[in-house]
Formats: structure tokens, C-alpha cells, sequence
């Protein structure tokens, strides 16, 4: 399975280098609209580096038959993602932890903070919506959860154990974050088919909420399955879409300074390596005691 792991990071690499420089030289940086090329083409590569990722539920369920003939030997390459996938959520945690209390301080410490004192009809005058800074808010205060709960997951993947004690209610609010993120992103960032930098944040954000809507529901049960096929290309398409097309829009939000929505970026970044990490992890806890 390493050499589809080879596979991912390798193909991710080009998508990102291509991805930086239309955003460098065909994209207004100010507005996040597209200068030069057709929207067209910048959707078809996302719908195939979509196809990418799902196609690697056909990838999990074909290498499942050789893990299964040859569990020992795969014993070691698993329990050392599992090291890496832990390592990765305390990462993920912190950043999270950074980047929410990090866009609090950044709109208290702004001009920004001023608007919270205006009244709801102030607010829609000068076209902000008070709904915003509530889904702010909330986002920002469920984020610092987010961020303990990603802790507690890397150190249970160090422990090995067979059952996660925050898996049945705890990943609720998790996925609840995920969700409420989007719809922050959407009232900040309102949709336009020209608009790439938008549509990235989008797209990035919901391909996390759908992998960490998926792991919460494996975890809740019983130890992840490692024959949870829909787990690895879920995870497989959140490290495309995130690291390939998300992240690099953070050349955006530099030439803007908004250091809040880069900490965010840079959250979702490990976030996404996590799940990388995490679909090479899967291996039952039986298994391990009968290896």
C-alpha cells in the first residue's frame, strides 16, 4: 500500500505547483477572480483530482486481499502510520487551537472589533451581517474543542487501544465544527463561479467535514475496520483537495494579510496530512494480538 501512498503525495506535488502559479499570475489576488484562462478548465482539474481520490476506493479494497494473506508483514508499516497519524493530530490540534484563538485576537485586535458593538441594522447598512459573527464565534469557540479532541486522538493512536472513550458523542462536535465552518466560509466568501479563491475554501473545508464526518462514525462504533474502504478514499480525497488546491491559497490571504483565514489554512493543512496518515493506520485490534 506505500507505493499508493508514493502515488498520492507525488501526484499532489504537480497539482499544487499548478495551482500556486494561476494564482500568482492568472488570479486578481485582491478579489480571488480569474484574469486569464477559462473557469472550465480550472474546474475540470478539480473534478479530476476528485476522480483521483475516490478511484482509491477501488486502490483499498484490492490491497485488503494482501493484507489479509500477509498480516504480519504488514503489521510493522501499519503501526508506524499509526505513529505518524498520531503525531499528525497533535499537530492538527495545536494549529487548530492557534488558529481559533488566533482569529479571535485578530478581530478584537482589528478595526473589525469595532463593528461588534453596532447594532443588527448598523451592521446591515454597511452590508455585515450580524449572523456572520455569530457562526464566527461559535466556529472560533467549537474550533478550541476541535483542537483537544485532535490531541486525544494522537495520543490514542500511541496507546494502540481498541476503543476511543471520545468516539461515540465527542467526534458530534467535531463534525459540527467542520459544517459550521463552512457556512462562516460562505457567508465571508459568497460564491461566484469566477471567484477560484472562494471556491477552494469551500471545497477544502467540506472534503475534511466529509472524512472527520466518516472517521467519527468508525470510531463511534469500534475500532476503525481496516476494511473501510469508504474511510481511505475519503481521506484520500481530503489530502488531494486540501493540500493540492486549499492550501496554496494562502499566496491570497498573504498579499491581504489575513493572517486569520492563513492560521485556518494551515490547520486544515495537518488536518488533511492526518487523514493521510490515518487511512494507512487501520488495523483491528484482533488482528494486532493474533500477529
Amino acid at each position: 500500500m506505500r507505493r499508493y501512498l508514493r502515488i498520492l503525495i507525488i501526484f499532489v506535488i504537480p497539482v499544487a505547483i499548478l495551482r500556486t502559479a494561476d494564482l500568482l499570475f492568472f488570479i486578481d489576488r485582491e478579489t480571488g477572480f480569474v484574469k486569464e484562462g477559462s473557469i472550465y478548465i480550472r474546474v475540470a482539474g478539480c473534478l479530476f483530482v476528485l476522480f483521483l481520490g475516490l478511484l482509491t476506493k477501488v486502490v483499498r479494497k484490492r490491497s485488503l486481499d494482501s493484507v489479509g494473506n500477509d498480516i504480519e508483514s504488514t503489521n510493522g508499516s501499519m503501526e508506524r502510520s499509526s505513529f505518524a497519524a498520531g503525531l499528525s493530530f497533535i499537530i492538527a490540534g495545536f494549529t487548530t487551537a492557534v488558529s481559533s484563538v488566533g482569529t479571535l485576537f485578530a478581530v478584537f485586535s482589528s478595526e473589525e472589533g469595532f463593528l461588534l458593538k453596532k447594532s443588527s441594522e448598523e451592521l446591515m447598512h454597511m452590508g455585515i451581517s450580524k449572523f456572520y459573527y455569530i457562526v464566527f464565534f461559535a466556529s472560533a469557540i467549537f474550533g478550541v474543542y476541535v483542537a483537544f479532541w485532535m490531541m486525544i486522538v494522537g495520543s490514542w493512536h500511541f496507546r494502540g487501544e481498541g476503543y476511543f472513550s471520545l468516539g461515540r458523542f465527542g467526534s458530534v462536535f467535531v463534525v459540527f465544527w467542520y459544517y459550521l465552518r463552512i457556512m462562516k466560509d460562505f457567508l465571508k466568501f459568497p460564491v461566484n463561479p469566477n471567484n477560484t479563491t472562494s471556491i477552494a475554501i469551500l471545497i477544502s473545508v467540506l472534503a475534511l467535514a466529509v472524512f472527520y464526518t466518516k472517521l467519527a462514525k468508525s470510531i463511534s462504533v469500534d475500532f476503525p475496520l481496516s476494511d473501510e474502504p469508504s474511510l481511505f478514499s475519503t481521506g484520500a480525497v481530503a489530502f488531494l483537495l486540501v493540500v493540492g488546491i486549499g492550501t496554496p491559497t494562502v499566496v491570497v490571504f498573504a498579499g491581504n494579510e489575513m493572517i486569520d483565514n492563513i492560521l485556518a489554512i494551515c490547520a486544515d493543512f495537518f488536518a488533511a496530512v492526518a487523514a493521510l496518515c490515518t487511512i494507512y493506520a487501520r488495523l483491528p485490534a484482533k488482528e494486532k494480538k493474533e500477529s
